[in-house]
């Protein structure tokens, strides 16, 4: 299936590319650091595909150009093992390591592709953020065969014939390093591009998962290789995976596991123990200087965010660190040298680094009210009725805040069960977070760590990383600080996680232990729940407030197969699209455009889908010989060598 094959293209593209930039990071501190070379590899092609872009290379030469440097580093890394393990020297995971890895990936990558597969076209197209699908789709589907010189030059004529221009255009200056990638992968199937995104996305979120298996065996050392693969899915399986999938958010799903492995490399350097040897400083700025110069490139917000909240805690460490080394010295700050790889936005500056300049300025402006869609979960499933208690209130926002929404009580639960219902799930939130607190205190008597002190300065750097979202809250930015937490849920449910390997160790608290498994196991049944929810027959998984669409009548009202116009438009030179739909045109247009068939949108152009400024309208071109309309249930087409028109039904067949 082509949405396997992308995955596994971008996969063992990305790992090819990251495989030499793993082994940065240091054995000692990172023993499973071969996990890492996927998230490594997208942050090099996050830079080089957005550059290259710029200066006149194809998305499609791009992926041939990183096929043949990943192939190249592959060889070169085999020949290597091979000359190592000839001498006895090998170093990497044992076989039934490695295989225990490969399975676990398999299947965490099969259960985020599973709800494409079920509910099709109808679910995966979008889900809460129409908005956002539609400028990165269409964005991406023009470079893939566009020039940027080209995309950069258009105004509005060339929007006119082709309003995915319009947007595209925009897009050049907003981050456009997530698109340029989805073009580059698209490649695999080019006349698909136009519904392989979902699998796309799915391949970015699962390498959280392999983030998250690499900081839980840096931070729990004894812990078991199978508990960790099996906790280790829980944010990528579990509500805040889901959310921020289903909120349509590419940048965000691109950057955060990078963002992760940032903080647990400068989470590590904080906690490297006193007195003995800290990580080695220029293979560590090494990797820090990727992964900041692939965030940089693919969500500069995000990363300026968790440097404001993590490197001051970093820095002093090491700060303290330099003042007493005997003779003083600042050597172990120099690892942070790395943070300079932010400067690489310099080479695609208008995308970057003036883009993060300007979402600064625009985050002074006055509040926006999109906090009632995206944030609404903070209410609980019963959308906090008028006069809710406001221990009912808090207890709905812990559990949105811990991941647990779908367990708040339903909309019509009896006010009598509500309540009881709430208390029980006070109680689970409490036993949760003392379960957590447990694991970062350790077992009386026992001596430190670096494994708990890394777990200790990851739970500080949480901590203080919901103090600016908690300032933007109280001056009625909802929408931002809700953002905030967003980022820092991957580290959250880490932590929370994290009882679960620990029940192996000496000194184990079983407890605390069998709390984090309910929790892991939890979020795990909400992954498997996903794949069930996609089956409904409009594609919409979940009810509000969680934010599955924003306009249930898309969904509702409209058919998102495409397949069954392929017969009815085969053979014809120009299609016409009747005024519609501004989502469906862009769907239609995103099609058409991946398969290389010349359209024309009629009637009024309008930028923004419909919600921007008018462009003007189009004439019907003389060459056009078929025109589409968008029926409720389906399309109709209309020939102009006076054939009768066809009628299909989104995923049915003519009629």
């Amino acid at each position: 299936m082509l949405d396997a094959l992308i995955v596994l293209v971008a996969t063992a593209t990305c790992g090819a590319l990251g495989l030499p930039l793993a082994r940065l990071l240091p054995a000692n501190a990172f023993p499973w650091r071969l996990l890492a070379a996927p998230t490594l590899g997208l942050s090099v092609l996050a830079v080089f595909v957005t550059v290259a872009y710029r200066y006149g290379l194809s998305p499609g030469w791009a992926l041939a150009a990183a096929a043949a440097a990943g192939a190249g580093l592959s060889a070169y890394a085999l020949r290597t093992w091979v000359e190592r393990r000839r001498a006895g020297a090998t170093e990497g995971p044992a076989t039934g390591l490695a295989a225990g890895v490969a399975l676990a990936w398999l299947a965490v990558q099969g259960l985020l592709l599973l709800p494409r597969w079920v509910g099709g076209d109808q679910f995966a197209v979008f889900q809460g953020n129409q908005w956002d699908t539609f400028g990165y789709l269409s964005s991406a589907v023009v470079f893939a065969g566009t020039p940027y010189r080209e995309v950069a030059a258009a105004g509005q004529a060339e929007f006119l014939a082709n309003p995915l221009l319009g947007v595209a255009s925009g897009n050049l200056e907003a981050r456009p390093a997530v698109h340029l990638l989805y073009s580059t992968f698209s490649q695999v199937a080019p006349g698909e591009a136009h519904h392989l995104h979902y699998a796309f996305l799915a391949f970015l979120l699962c390498q959280a998962f392999l983030v998250a298996a690499l900081l839980l065996r840096s931070w729990s050392p004894p812990a078991r290789t199978a508990a960790i693969l099996a906790v280790a899915p829980a944010f990528a399986l579990g509500f805040w995976g889901q959310y921020v999938f289903d909120i349509n958010a590419w940048s965000q799903l691109a950057a955060l596991p990078g963002l992760l492995l940032l903080a647990g490399v400068l989470v590590d350097l904080a906690a490297a123990p006193w007195p003995g040897p800290a990580l080695p400083a220029a293979p560590t700025a090494a990797a820090i200087a990727v992964l900041t110069a692939g965030a940089t490139y693919l969500y500069p917000e995000c990363l300026a965010y968790q440097l404001a909240t993590l490197l001051p805690l970093t820095a002093t460490a090491l700060g303290w660190r330099a003042w007493r080394s005997r003779p003083r010295s600042a050597a172990p700050l120099l690892p942070l040298a790395g943070l300079a790889g932010a400067a690489a936005g310099v080479l695609y500056w208008r995308g970057t680094l003036g883009f993060l300049l300007g979402q600064l300025g625009a985050g002074s402006g006055p509040p926006v009210p999109w906090w009632r869609f995206f944030q609404a979960f903070f209410f609980g499933r019963d959308a906090l009725p008028a006069g809710e208690s406001p221990l009912s209130a808090a207890v709905d926002f812990g559990a949105g805040l811990l991941g647990l929404y779908f367990a708040t009580p339903a909309p019509d639960t009896s006010p009598g069960l509500a309540l009881a219902w709430r208390v029980g799930l006070l109680a689970v939130m409490a036993a949760l977070v003392a379960s957590c607190a447990s694991a970062l205190a350790g077992p009386r008597a026992a001596p430190a760590t670096p494994g708990r002190d890394r777990l200790r300065l990851a739970a500080l750097a949480w901590g203080l990383s919901l103090l600016p979202a908690a300032v933007l809250a109280a001056r009625g930015h909802f929408w931002p600080a809700g953002k905030a937490v967003s980022w820092g849920a991957p580290l959250l449910v880490l932590l929370l996680s994290t009882p679960a390997v620990a029940a192996g160790q000496a000194g184990r608290r079983w407890a605390a232990a069998g709390v984090a498994w309910a929790f892991v196991a939890a979020q795990l049944a909400f992954g498997l729940v996903r794949v069930g929810a996609a089956a409904g027959p409009t594609g919409i998984a979940y009810e509000p407030p969680y934010p599955s669409v924003q306009e249930p009548p898309l969904k509702e009202q409209l058919r998102w197969d495409l397949t069954p116009l392929e017969r009815p438009l085969a053979g014809a030179r120009r299609v016409l699209l009747a005024p519609m739909d501004p989502f469906m045109a862009h769907w239609l247009m995103t099609w058409l455009q991946a398969r290389g068939r010349p359209f024309t949108m009629l009637g009024p152009i309008v930028r923004n889908f419909g919600a921007g400024e008018p462009l003007g309208s189009v004439a019907p071109p003389a060459d056009a010989d078929a025109l589409v309309r968008s029926l409720p249930d389906g399309f109709e087409v209309q020939y102009a060598d006076g054939r009768p028109a066809v009628r299909v039904a989104g995923g049915g067949a003519p009629r």
